[in-house]
């Protein structure tokens, strides 16, 4: 976990250049904010401490490769058994 930018980040390094925006619909809003608590949940964050960049990379990477990408940075993950 990182906090070069003052603000801690579940996946560090990003590049601050590149910057995804978009409009979603009521549904995808709610898909992306049920992704953050499942995000939070395995990082054993608290909800709003998750950024949408995060959230985002998690999509990105997947559930899985995110749980051993945490694994692997020595996270404890809370309720993945690992």
């Amino acid at each position: 976990m990182s906090t070069k930018m003052g603000r801690p980040a579940i996946f560090p390094g990003k590049d601050l250049k590149k910057i995804i925006k978009g409009h979603t619909t009521k549904t995808g809003k709610k898909a992306f904010e049920e992704a953050r608590s499942r995000l939070a949940k395995i990082a054993g964050w608290k909800v709003r401490s998750v950024s949408d960049g995060d959230v985002i990379e998690y999509l990105s990477r997947g559930h899985l490769a995110t749980v051993d990408y945490l694994y692997s940075q020595g996270v404890t993950l809370a309720g993945t058994g690992q």
